[in-house]
């Protein structure tokens, strides 16, 4: 398992990485003809998937080897009982193209590109940040997530959360339980979310129970109007009824 050391330098990669993301988006922004709205969401819908996909890819290679190095540690300090085929894994990556498919990051931009037609354009490029910046924090920890699943030396994942993060994160997160492809995906609240996922070898370490909890993946579109607002309501309760954070958030194990 990671310890708080090891997470935070991971997540402190991650950061540097989506720093670089917004930048870039910054910059393409400013080359924008803001005049021209129609055009100005073109060019959007031509760019913004290549450099999500872009930064998506830079983001899975660090997951990936992120993992090995978490495995090779394990195996190291004896975590892991491995021989002949188990002795060795090389981690797989998500595809970008695959885990943001480019006509779902089109659809976000037509969404976001509503602000170009009003007197505060800039609400796109925030809207966009947000976005592009969650998909990337997914693919990352999906990737760690895939991983755990193929290697038949992991139990699974843990959702690794850092000091002060949201009530909804830390719900997600449960010290000692990991969730398998058979319950969860890694999923990113928002695109301030600084979440990471990584495996645990522990054979004995019990499965988080998705049940007992609030599904992040939950279908609202499939509700009608006041199922939706009994479904959100529910869950708010269910947040504001959690402590705040006083120091005790699930960032890793002890180094």
């Amino acid at each position: 398992m990671a310890t708080v050391t090891q997470a935070a330098q991971f997540r402190a990669a991650n950061d540097t990485l989506l720093a670089a993301l917004e930048r870039d988006l910054q910059q393409l922004w400013s080359t924008m003809p803001l005049d021209r709205p129609e055009r100005t969401r073109d060019l959007l819908l031509e760019y913004l998937p290549q450099l999500v996909h872009a930064y998506g890819d830079m983001a899975t290679t660090l997951a990936a080897e992120w993992f090995e190095e978490l495995r090779e540690q394990a195996m190291r300090q004896g975590l892991i009982r491995a021989a002949g085929t188990l002795a060795t894994y090389r981690a797989v990556t998500v595809s970008p193209a695959q885990a943001a498919p480019t006509v779902a990051l089109e659809s976000q931009v037509r969404f976001g590109a509503q602000h170009l037609f009003t007197a505060t354009p800039e609400q796109t490029l925030a809207f966009l940040k947000q976005d592009a910046g969650k998909r990337v924090v997914e693919m990352s920890g999906n990737t760690v997530a895939t991983n755990a699943s193929r290697d038949r030396a992991a139990r699974g994942w843990q959702r690794l959360t850092r000091p002060g993060a949201c009530k909804f994160c830390r719900m997600l997160s449960s010290r000692g339980g990991v969730y398998t492809d058979r319950t969860a995906l890694f999923n990113a609240h928002n695109g301030s979310c600084r979440c990471v996922a990584a495996p645990t070898w522990d054979p004995d370490a019990p499965p988080v129970d998705v049940r007992a909890q609030f599904v992040a993946s939950a279908r609202t579109s499939r509700m009608d109007p006041q199922q939706r607002e009994e479904f959100r309501a529910r869950v708010a309760g269910y947040l504001d009824a959690m402590p705040d954070d006083a120091g005790t958030t699930y960032v890793g194990d002890d180094d």
